[in-house]
């Protein structure tokens, strides 16, 4: 079969589109910025941790917007088996909670240091604890996950092909742009088991919100442990 088949050409021009509206979104952080004469050169943690917030926001009314009716859907197929939803959302976090933890704590022993990203994400929940919350707890898993599982998972026919992606592609995500050293690249792997058990979580139930239900959870565990810890 010619590998062209595997795929579908108005999805994959779709996800071209969202992964450009993900990584274009920070740029409209420069709306506030402007508006308020912020110092451009001198952002405070706490000033940065709004402007992500305000993009954020703005890319889930843009998700929320194009998918609403796939949307819609996803959430009928979610509430009306609604246990074997949350079960099978569980059963995935632990699992990519469990892979996520021994990979992580192999990497640090052999690194020395936590990732990068999650070197910046703690530095922004010291800055702003509760706004961190619900950004980082909320807002970002649902863009994540129309980015990585929604309008990823409509590309591929098959399950594995589009666990692989969205593992290599979540990973990635979560290092590039924070790497310190060679040995960063490693976090990869402990995001990548994350997300490819997302993946998972949506092909076998058939409802975006699965992802999204585990993304929150796994997020909003991850800081408020955090907060109470600092």
């Amino acid at each position: 079969m010619n590998i062209l088949n595997r795929f579908k050409i108005r999805e994959i021009i779709i996800f071209l589109g969202i992964i450009s509206l993900f990584y274009l979104s920070p740029y409209l952080q420069y709306i506030p910025i402007k508006v308020l004469n912020i110092d451009i050169n001198h952002i405070t943690n706490s000033q940065n941790v709004l402007l992500n917030l305000f993009s954020n926001i703005c890319l889930f009314l843009m998700f929320f917007i194009f998918y609403f009716k796939s949307l819609k859907k996803d959430f009928c197929t979610f509430k009306n088996d609604l246990l074997f939803n949350l079960n099978s959302a569980l059963k995935y976090w632990i699992i990519g909670f469990v892979l996520m933890f021994i990979s992580n704590l192999f990497i640090f022993l052999i690194n020395g240091s936590i990732a990068g990203n999650e070197q910046t994400v703690r530095s922004m929940i010291k800055a702003l604890p509760f706004i961190m919350l619900i950004n980082a707890g909320i807002i970002a898993p649902f863009n994540e996950e129309i980015m990585f599982r929604k309008s990823l998972g409509d590309i591929f026919n098959s399950k594995w092909l589009f666990v692989i992606c969205s593992f290599l592609l979540f990973g990635g995500a979560h290092v590039i742009g924070n790497i310190n050293n060679i040995l960063d690249i490693l976090y990869i792997i402990p995001y990548g088991f994350l997300g490819g058990t997302f993946a998972l979580a949506y092909r076998n139930t058939n409802t975006i919100f699965t992802p999204i239900t585990m993304h929150m959870f796994h997020n909003t565990m991850m800081i408020i442990t955090l907060i109470f810890l600092a």
